[in-house]
């Protein structure tokens, strides 16, 4: 059964990624890869895109990332799987948040909200906040980025979104940081760091203990 073996070859892929262990995370997704373009699993193989695409970005490869982001779309738009294409306009617009174009950033994540939000994609929608509000930490826009990534929380927080709630809980201790109460900075700095340890995600652990520390 050649399908459920890509099926369960990605899934190990994904266990390795949460775990921050990103080679044996790219080498699984490699291999789903193979058998999903054997297959002629288009589907399959835009899935596939956006994880390799993703493990580059983690790594800090952002052309490269963009590259296999941009073949995924493709695809995904050829299947006009319309989720497939918000996810990816979402993950295109974390690469530009990273390199600072803040305006681009924007414009695909409200491209991705848009269509979430047609959807009714709660999960989506919340996670899409969460990086609008990022987006205006970088702009240095505070007041903006509070309202976002409290809405984004709450509803994180409903959802269970057990990731997300610590990656939104590390942005908001910057923001508290940046307004110069250190408390409030502190509190949700120890919220986020409980629950990426709960969670065992080593390399986001080290890459928020590391920024940290800097910022101080």
């Amino acid at each position: 059964d050649k399908s459920g073996m890509a099926t369960s070859t990605g899934q190990l892929g994904d266990i390795q990624r949460n775990r921050g262990n990103w080679d044996e995370a790219e080498r699984l997704y490699q291999q789903c890869l193979a058998i999903e373009t054997s297959l002629g699993d288009k589907s399959g193989m835009a899935t596939s895109w956006g994880l390799l695409g993703d493990i580059q970005r983690k790594r800090g490869n952002w052309d490269e990332a963009e590259r296999l982001f941009q073949q995924s779309l493709a695809l995904r738009t050829e299947l006009g799987d319309r989720s497939g294409m918000a996810s990816s306009w979402g993950l295109l617009g974390d690469i530009q948040r990273n390199r600072g174009n803040w305006d681009e950033a924007e414009r695909l994540y409200r491209q991705c909200l848009e269509i979430e939000t047609e959807l009714g994609d709660r999960s989506g929608i919340a996670a899409n906040w969460g990086s609008l509000g990022e987006n205006e930490l970088g702009k240095g826009n505070l007041d903006a980025a509070e309202q976002y990534l409290t809405e984004a929380l709450a509803q994180m927080e409903e959802l269970g979104m057990t990731w997300h709630i610590a990656e939104t809980n590390y942005r908001l201790a910057q923001l508290w940081r940046k307004r110069g109460n250190e408390e409030i900075a502190q509190q949700h700095y120890q919220k986020s760091y409980q629950i990426f340890q709960q969670l065992g995600a080593a390399k986001d652990l080290e890459r928020i203990e590391k920024e940290w520390n800097q910022e101080v």
